[in-house]
C-alpha cells in the first residue's frame, strides 16, 4: 500500500509544478506585490523574428485565411475524385441491387 501512495504522492507533485516549468521557459516570471510579473530578457528565448514569421504566412496564404476565420492550410490540397461512376449509374445500381434482394436492411 506504501508503494501505491507514494506514487499518487509524487504523480500529484509532479501535476502540482509541471507549469513552473513551463513559465521558467519564458522571459516573465511570477513576482510577489503588485506588478505580479518580473521581466528577465536573458531567458528570452532564440525564435522566429516578426518578419520572419509574417513572411512564411504570406507565403502559404494562412495570413489571409486565419484573419477571414477560416483557420490553419491543409496540410495537402484535396485531389478530385477519380472518374468512376456518375451519380446515376450509382443510383440505378442501387434500385436493381435492392429488386435483386442484395442489400439487407435493418439489423
Amino acid at each position: 500500500m506504501s508503494a501505491v501512495r507514494a506514487f499518487i504522492v509524487s504523480a500529484l507533485a509532479a501535476a502540482a509544478l509541471s507549469p513552473l516549468a513551463a513559465m521558467a521557459a519564458n522571459e516573465y516570471h511570477p513576482a510577489p506585490g503588485e506588478a505580479g510579473v518580473k521581466k528577465y530578457p536573458e531567458h528570452r528565448t532564440a525564435g522566429k523574428s516578426r518578419s520572419e514569421v509574417k513572411a512564411e504566412a504570406q507565403k502559404d496564404n494562412s495570413l489571409a485565411r486565419a484573419t477571414r476565420g477560416e483557420g490553419a492550410a491543409p496540410a495537402q490540397a484535396a485531389k478530385p475524385a477519380s472518374a468512376g461512376k456518375t451519380r446515376e449509374q450509382v443510383k440505378n445500381e442501387a434500385v436493381r441491387a435492392s429488386k435483386a434482394g442484395e442489400i439487407v436492411k435493418g439489423d
